[in-house]
C-alpha cells in the first residue's frame, strides 16, 4: 500500500470511530491462567466443577467433507515477569507489575507452565491433533537459560512455534507512538529469544498481538512474520463483526486506534494473512470467563457448528479455538480431562468424516495462498480487492463510536404509529412518499447473493410494552428460543423505557437476547421529539440548537410526563446501545419534517447506526434494492407477512388478529401466505421480505397501553403534563389464543429457515455493501 492511500484511509477511519484498540485477541478462552502453587500467587476463579459435563454436539448435517474446515489449537503463553525492551527505551528497563500474577523468572511459576503444555500437548498428541503454541519473554528467556526442551520438543513433534507478542509489556506505555522501526526491532528480538529457546534457526511466521498500532503489519512484515490472527478491541472484550468469518484476507492496512475499517479490506498484494477465528453467536467473549470449563467448550462447540454450515467447498474454511497453560482446572479425575473428552465426542468424529482436518496457523495460511491461485480464489481476488473481507456470518459487531457507548452495532426500525390499524400501507413495490433517497449511492458493482437463494426474510419484532414489562420480557424470551431452535436470528427494535425496565427487573431478558445473537434495532415512542406530532418544538429551533437538541434526547433519559430530559440518567439510543452491549443497527424516527429527520439521522450514524427505515412493509425498486438517505442504508422489503385482507373486506387486518378468536380464518396463517407471496416473485433477483410485528401482539388485544397517556381518541398528541395513570385500554388475550399466535408465528420461522435465507439488518447492511451475509 503506498503511503498516500495508506495515510488517506487512518484520516477516514479516524473519523468513524474513538477509543483504543490493544492487544491480542484471545477467541473463546481469556483468562491468562490458573495456577496452582504458592497461596501468594492469585489466579482467576476456579471454573471446574465435580459435575461439570459437556452439553453441546455437533449435529449430523452439519459441514460437509467437500467443504473441509482446518482447525488448530492455539496456546498463548503471556509475558508474567516481562521487562520492557531496551531497544524501546534504552535508558531504563521497566518490569510489568505482576505481584499478585505468575513470573517465568521464577523457577517453580516457569516449571509449572511447562508441565501444563506438555499436559495439553500429550492429549492433542492422542487425537492426532496440531497446535501453534504462541511465546513470548520472559518464558523464552528462562527456557533458554534453563536448556529447556519443551519448545524444541513441541516443534519435533510436528507443533508449530509462534510468537504472541504484547506491546505494552515489550515496549512499554504508549506504545502506538513509537516509529515502525522499533516496533520491528523489538519483535525480532523475541523472535530471536524463541529461536534461543527452541536451539535452532526455526522460522517463526504467525503471530498473535500488537493490535492497537496502524503501522503493526508493516512492522511485523519487517521482522519475518506472515501470518497474524486473534484480535479483538480489549476495551470492552468484544470482537468486531468484521472479524468474524472463516475466510482468510490479506488486510489492507492495520487495525488504528479508531477502528478496523481498512483492517477487515482485503489488499491482494498484502504481505500478511489474517486467520480469522470463527462463526460465533457473540463477539463478547469476556462473558464466558465465569462460566465452567464444559461452558467454555459447549460455547466452541457451537461457534465450531455455525463455522461448519458456513464453509464453503469454493473457499478455504478455518476455525480455531486458543487457551492458555493453565486455562482449564478439571474436575476430580484430574486436569484437561474435559478437553480429552471435547476432543473425543466433538473433534475426532468430524476429523473422522473428513468435514474437520488438523493444521497448524502456517498450513492454514500457506492453503489459503495457494487457493488465491485457482480459478475460484483469482475471481474472489477480482470483487474483493478494496472491499470489506467477505465473512462468513458476522453477527457481534464492537466498535467504539464517538465516545457514546463502547458496543456492538446496529439499529432498529418500528411499525410507525400503532400495531393496529393506523399505518396506510403502501401497495408492492411502490415507494412510499417519504421512500424519496436524498443521498442515493449505486449497489455494488456485484451483489454477493447467496447462489439458489430465493429470497432474504427479516423477522422485525417491535418491543414497545413498558407498560407490561413483565409480559413482553417473557414473550421476548419465547421468541429467542424459537430462534435458537432453527438457528437462525431475528431482529429487535427496542425503544430506551422498555431496554430501563429490562436492566432493573428483567435482565434474564436482556441475556436471552445477547446470547442468542439477536440483532439489536432501535426506535421511538411518545413523547420523544422524534415522533410525528411531538416534534412542533424542535421546528421552532436553528440547526445547531436543533443538532445539539437531538443527540441529547438520544443519550439522556426522557421524562414520560413532561416530554422533557433528565440529564441525570442515560436514555435514548446511546442506552439501549449499552444495555445489550452493541449499537442498535437500524434506526426508526417517527418524525415527518425532513429538516428534523435528516438531523436525527446524522446522529444516529455518528453514534453508530447502518441502516434506517424510511417506509413501512414495502417500496423497495426491482432494479434498485439498496438505496441511501441521509448516509445510511434504507431498510429494503418488496413485500411483508403482515397483514392481508379477504375478497370483500372493507380493510386489511394483522394476521395475529385472525389467527383465534371469532373473526379467525384459516387464511391467515402467516406461513401460507409468505410461501404465496414467495412463489409470486418472478424478478432476477432474490426478494427482500419481512415480516413484522410488536412483541405485545403476541399477548394483549387493543391499543397499546401508553397511548391513552399521550394520544386522545382521535389520536391527536396530547399536552403536557402527560397521565401517567390514565387508564390501559388493552386486555390480555386468551391464554389458547396466544398458543395460537405463538405457533403460527413459529410454523412461519421454521419454514423460512429452511426455504429462505433468513437475515438480519446486519446481514442485509453486508450485503448491501457487496459481502455475503
Amino acid at each position: 500500500m503506498d503511503t498516500s492511500r495508506k495515510s488517506e484511509s487512518k484520516a477516514k477511519a479516524a473519523v468513524r470511530f474513538t477509543p483504543a484498540l490493544a492487544s491480542a485477541m484471545v477467541l473463546a478462552f481469556l483468562l491468562t491462567g490458573a495456577f496452582a502453587g504458592p497461596p501468594e500467587r492469585k489466579g482467576p476463579p476456579d471454573r471446574s466443577k465435580a459435575e461439570d459435563k459437556l452439553s453441546k454436539t455437533i449435529p449430523a448435517d452439519a459441514g460437509s467433507n467437500q467443504a473441509p474446515v482446518l482447525f488448530c489449537i492455539g496456546i498463548h503463553v503471556e509475558p508474567m515477569g516481562a521487562t520492557v525492551s531496551k531497544l524501546a527505551q534504552p535508558d531504563r528497563q521497566t518490569k510489568r507489575d505482576n505481584d499478585d500474577k505468575p513470573d517465568y523468572t521464577q523457577a517453580e511459576d516457569f516449571k509449572r507452565a511447562v508441565e501444563q503444555i506438555k499436559t495439553i500437548q500429550q492429549i492433542v498428541d492422542k487425537h492426532n491433533g496440531r497446535m501453534t503454541v504462541q511465546v513470548q519473554s520472559p518464558f523464552t528467556i528462562t527456557a533458554a537459560q534453563n536448556k529447556d526442551s519443551i519448545l524444541a520438543d513441541l516443534a519435533k513433534d510436528g507443533h508449530e512455534i509462534a510468537l504472541h507478542f504484547h506491546e505494552d509489556a515489550h515496549l512499554g506505555r504508549n506504545c502506538e507512538s513509537l516509529p515502525v522501526k522499533t516496533w520491528t526491532a523489538v519483535m525480532a528480538e523475541e523472535i530471536g529469544y524463541i529461536r534461543k529457546a527452541v536451539g535452532s534457526d526455526i522460522k517463526v511466521r504467525y503471530w498473535s498481538g500488537g493490535n492497537n498500532y496502524s503501522d503493526v503489519l508493516d512492522a511485523a512484515n519487517a521482522a519475518g512474520l506472515d501470518v497474524m490472527s486473534d484480535h479483538k478491541n480489549p476495551k470492552v472484550q468484544k470482537t468486531f463483526d468484521e472479524l468474524i468469518s472463516i475466510w482468510p484476507w490479506r488486510p489492507a492496512d492495520g487495525p488504528t486506534a479508531d477502528g478496523v475499517i481498512e483492517f477487515a479490506k482485503n489488499d491482494p498484494a498484502g504481505k500478511i494473512v489474517y486467520l480469522p477465528d470463527g462463526i460465533f453467536a457473540s463477539g463478547d467473549f469476556a462473558s464466558r470467563k465465569k462460566g465452567s470449563d464444559a461452558d467454555y467448550l459447549d460455547f466452541i462447540t457451537d461457534g465450531l457448528e455455525r463455522s461448519l454450515r458456513a464453509a464453503r467447498k469454493d473457499r478455504v474454511n478455518v476455525f480455531h479455538l486458543t487457551a492458555h497453560p493453565g486455562e482449564f482446572k478439571g474436575g476430580p479425575n484430574g486436569r484437561f480431562t474435559i478437553v480429552d473428552q471435547w476432543l473425543t465426542q466433538v473433534v475426532d468424529p468430524l476429523v473422522k468424516a473428513g468435514k474437520v482436518k488438523w493444521a497448524t496457523f502456517s498450513q492454514m495460511a500457506d492453503a489459503f495462498a495457494a487457493w488465491e491461485k485457482t480459478p475460484a480464489g483469482q475471481a474472489w481476488l477480482k470483487q474483493s480487492q478494496s472491499q470489506p473481507a467477505p465473512n462468513g456470518q458476522p453477527q457481534t459487531q464492537t466498535k467504539s463510536d464517538k465516545g457514546v457507548v463502547p458496543a456492538l452495532k446496529k439499529p432498529s426500525a418500528d411499525v410507525p404509529a400503532g400495531s393496529e390499524g393506523r399505518d396506510v400501507v403502501p401497495s408492492m413495490n411502490k415507494p412510499s412518499e417519504n421512500a424519496a433517497p436524498e443521498d442515493s449511492k449505486p449497489a455494488p458493482a456485484r451483489i454477493a447473493w447467496d447462489p439458489g437463494v430465493k429470497g432474504y426474510i427479516t423477522f422485525a419484532v417491535n418491543i414497545h410494552d413498558y407498560v407490561h414489562a413483565d409480559q413482553s420480557a417473557e414473550i421476548i424470551q419465547k421468541l429467542v428460543k424459537i430462534f435458537q431452535k432453527y438457528k437462525v436470528k431475528g431482529d429487535f427494535y427496542f425503544i430506551a423505557q422498555v431496554a430501563e425496565e429490562y436492566a432493573a427487573r428483567y435482565p434474564q431478558a436482556i441475556k436471552a437476547v445477547k446470547d442468542g445473537g439477536i440483532c439489536v434495532s432501535y426506535h421511538v415512542r411518545p413523547p420523544s421529539p422524534m415522533y410525528n406530532g411531538f416534534d412542533e418544538p424542535l421546528k421552532k429551533l436553528g440547526d445547531k440548537d436543533l443538532a445539539a437538541t437531538l443527540r441529547d434526547y438520544e443519550t439522556y433519559r426522557l421524562d414520560l410526563a413532561t416530554g422533557g430530559l433528565d440529564k441525570t440518567k442515560p436514555g435514548g439510543y446511546a442506552y439501549v446501545a449499552r444495555v445489550f452491549g452493541c449499537n442498535p443497527v437500524c434506526v426508526s424516527p417517527q418524525t415527518s419534517d425532513r429538516r428534523i429527520k435528516s438531523a436525527v439521522d446524522a446522529i444516529y450514524k455518528d453514534m453508530g447506526a447502518k441502516m434506517v427505515l424510511a417506509y413501512h412493509e414495502s417500496g423497495t425498486k426491482i432494479d434498485q434494492p439498496f438505496e441511501y438517505l441521509n448516509g445510511l442504508l434504507i431498510r429494503p422489503s418488496d413485500f411483508s407477512v403482515t397483514r392481508w385482507s379477504l375478497p370483500g373486506e372493507p380493510e386489511d387486518s394483522f394476521w395475529w388478529n385472525r389467527v383465534g378468536g371469532q373473526r379467525a380464518s384459516d387464511k391467515f396463517i402467516p406461513v401460507n401466505k409468505l410461501k404465496e407471496l414467495a412463489g409470486l416473485w418472478k424478478a432476477d433477483r432474490p426478494f427482500l421480505a419481512t415480516a413484522l410485528i410488536h412483541e405485545n401482539n403476541f399477548y394483549r388485544r387493543g391499543p397499546e397501553a401508553w397511548k391513552p397517556r399521550y394520544l386522545d381518541d382521535e389520536k391527536h398528541p396530547l399536552k403536557p403534563p402527560y397521565n401517567l395513570n390514565a387508564p390501559d385500554e388493552s386486555k390480555d388475550r386468551p391464554q389458547k389464543e396466544q398458543d395460537a399466535i405463538l405457533k403460527a408465528y413459529e410454523d412461519m420461522v421454521a419454514w423460512a429457515a429452511a426455504n429462505l435465507k433468513v437475515a438480519t439488518s446486519q446481514d442485509i447492511v453486508k450485503l448491501a455493501d457487496g459481502k455475503s451475509p
